[in-house]
């Protein structure tokens, strides 16, 4: 899977930006992380787009410089595909420059046909989101290569195990 390199995060977590529901999050690979972890703003984006729920309580996580902050675990009812991939453990930043509330908690209500939702886009300018990909997605790879020349990042992967056998 070749993908189109987004520079706008810099060389030291370059990856590639994709849409969520218009809105745009940039994807970097991290080789340290299990589990992958998405700023609050863009968590909550994710969800509103996926059908997302936080299922579990905050714990700490390491993220950027080995600093831990809170995070939560996002489930969602329609999986987020990065190509073939499907991203797997994802986790949002529940505290950070963004904004992760709104994301509803627990298990999926019963959804009310006659509920109407208003939403509103504010003024102000929103900070870039990131998503970090950790082994759980692409730690069946065979190879993540970035050609700067070309401007693409190549994964060279495998049929994805299915989660259920990756537990």
């Amino acid at each position: 899977m070749t993908f189109p390199l987004d520079k706008d995060m810099g060389l030291s977590q370059t990856g590639m930006k994709i849409d969520v529901g218009g809105k745009p999050v940039y994807v970097a690979f991290s080789l340290a992380r299990a589990e992958s972890v998405v700023t609050a703003t863009g968590g909550r984006w994710i969800a509103d787009v996926h059908g997302g729920r936080f299922n579990g309580d905050a714990r700490e996580a390491p993220i950027l410089y080995e600093i831990p902050r809170p995070i939560r675990r996002l489930e969602l009812d329609r999986p987020l595909m990065l190509g073939d991939l499907e991203i797997r453990n994802l986790a949002v930043r529940v505290s950070d420059m963004g904004n992760s509330q709104g994301i509803p908690d627990g298990a999926a209500p019963d959804q009310d046909l006659d509920e109407i939702v208003v939403t509103g886009d504010s003024k102000r300018k929103v900070p870039t989101q990131r998503l970090y990909i950790g082994l759980d997605t692409i730690g069946h790879c065979a190879s993540l290569t970035h050609d700067f020349k070309a401007g693409t990042v190549t994964l060279m992967c495998p049929k994805q195990p299915s989660a259920a056998a990756t537990g």
